[in-house]
C-alpha cells in the first residue's frame, strides 16, 4: 500500500522504504496509539488515576507553575527535544543521546547535569545539579512535589550557579 501511495513500483525493496522513515513499523503505531490514550487519559481525574493505579506518574503541570521571567526566557537556548525518545519505548535511542551529549560536553567546566527522583520514603522528591563526575554542586528536597516540578527545581538550581553556560537534563 505504501508503495503504490508513493508512486513506487511493487518490487521496491521495503527495507529501504523503511529506512527512508516514510513508513511507520508496527511498534511505532502501537506507541502512538499508545501515547494517544495516555493524552486522553490524563484530561480526566479518572483518567489520571487510572494511570497512577497502573504505575505512571500523570505529568500534567500542576496550579503551582509560574512562568519564567522574559528577561530570564530571553538568556535562555533550549533546543527541541528529539522526536520518539519515550523512556520505556526507546530505551537504546536515549543512551545513545546520552552517550553523545556526554562525549560532547565531557571536560568542561561550565556543563551541570540535573535530574530529579522520588525519595525513599515517597513523599518528596530530590532536585539534584552535578557536575559530570557525578558530584554533587547542588540539592535540595521537596514536599508535596511532582516529579516534573522537582525537575524544574532542579533545573532552577543550576541556572543559579556561577560560570553554569549549559544545563542538561532530560526533562520536558
Amino acid at each position: 500500500r505504501d508503495k503504490t501511495a508513493l508512486g513506487l513500483p511493487p518490487n521496491t525493496s521495503t527495507n529501504k522504504i523503511m529506512r527512508l522513515g516514510v513508513s511507520n513499523t508496527l511498534e511505532e503505531l502501537i506507541e502512538a496509539a499508545r501515547t494517544s490514550q495516555y493524552q486522553r487519559l490524563l484530561r480526566s481525574r479518572t483518567g489520571r488515576s487510572i494511570l497512577e493505579k497502573r504505575g505512571y506518574e500523570p505529568q500534567v503541570c500542576s496550579r503551582r507553575t509560574e512562568k519564567v521571567p522574559r528577561q530570564v526566557r530571553d538568556k535562555l537556548k533550549i533546543p527541541p527535544l528529539p522526536k520518539n525518545m519515550h523512556p520505556v519505548y526507546h530505551e537504546s535511542r536515549r543512551s545513545d543521546r546520552a552517550t553523545a551529549l556526554q562525549a560532547r560536553f565531557e571536560g568542561r567546566q561550565d556543563v551541570l547535569y540535573t535530574d530529579a527522583a522520588q525519595c525513599a520514603n515517597g513523599r518528596g522528591r530530590v532536585s539534584v545539579a552535578t557536575r559530570e563526575d557525578g558530584g554533587s554542586v547542588v540539592c535540595c528536597s521537596t514536599r508535596n512535589s511532582t516529579t516534573t516540578e522537582a525537575e524544574e527545581v532542579a533545573i532552577a538550581l543550576a541556572l543559579t550557579q556561577q560560570q553554569v553556560k549549559i544545563i542538561v537534563t532530560d526533562s520536558k
